[in-house]
């Protein structure tokens, strides 16, 4: 039951990081409109490290969730 709290937990850490991702989606089209070459890059550079963490959270939940099922 511990194991699918914490999933539960993930899930949410997911949601906000693709909420947050979603924020500096349109703050990178809008300097990239603006023609702000340095602040497109720094905002890129964010959402790269948005992408791995994202990655790194399913990567994890999958692996919860597979230790949950084969122990139910």
């Amino acid at each position: 039951m511990e194991t699918w709290k914490q999933i539960d937990e993930y899930e949410e850490a997911y949601a906000r990081l693709a909420d947050r991702r979603k924020e500096l989606w349109r703050r990178l089209v809008a300097h990239r409109m603006a023609g702000a070459g340095r602040q497109a890059d720094r905002v890129k550079t964010e959402l790269e490290r948005l992408d791995y963490q994202g990655m790194k959270l399913a990567e994890r939940i999958a692996e919860l969730a597979t230790f949950a099922l084969k122990g139910a």
